[in-house]
């Protein structure tokens, strides 16, 4: 049974042990830290300029990611302007007008261009030409990926698509089960 001697001696019991945690947590709050070494002074051998510039249009409201492949960057602007530009000299390398907004930034493999129309449209461009587009079953807020001759697209229903580059041929989907998640930021 549990008398009252007990219980004060449990109770005398817990707060001692209340203090010595007390105490360990004030002396681990209370101990230096360590310093960091001074970095040093940093003198420029070279001094920084601009090599070149290239005027392109607004691309503010689009998740750009740009790929530089074989000195080549691809750009794409909301009002659907795509363009690929030398980055060696700021050259351009081609540019195309799709006349159709966008929701994405260009993917790019240093030949073939993709970008995601705010109709859902799925477009392909090589060299300033159009190649093809593909509707898609639900909307993409990311870049497509170009790489090993497919385009590979994630969907806002959570599935991802794969299509042949040159042709649009779509190779397969992967559909995730459960209900559909969609991330715009």
């Amino acid at each position: 049974s549990i008398t009252p001697m007990k219980i004060r001696r449990f109770s005398i019991f817990t707060s001692a042990i209340g203090l010595v945690l007390l105490g360990l947590l004030a002396a681990c709050g209370s101990s230096s830290r360590p310093e960091p070494p001074p970095i040093g002074e940093f003198k420029a051998q070279q001094a920084i300029k601009t090599l070149w510039t290239f005027k392109f249009a607004s691309a503010e409201q689009l998740n750009q990611s740009l790929q530089i492949v074989n000195d080549h960057v691809a750009l794409a602007s909301a009002d659907g302007t795509v363009a690929v530009v030398n980055t060696m000299d700021g050259k351009l390398s081609w540019k195309y007008a799709l006349g159709m907004r966008l929701l994405s930034g260009a993917g790019f493999d240093g030949e073939k261009l993709a970008v995601i129309s705010a109709s859902n449209e799925l477009v392909v461009l090589q060299d300033g030409k159009l190649l093809w587009r593909k509707r898609m079953k639900a909307q993409s807020y990311t870049n497509p990926l170009v790489a090993g001759d497919r385009v590979f697209v994630l969907l806002a229903d959570r599935s991802v698509a794969a299509f042949d580059a040159g042709t649009g041929q779509p190779l397969w989907t992967q559909q995730r089960p459960g209900e559909p998640l969609v991330l715009k930021q």
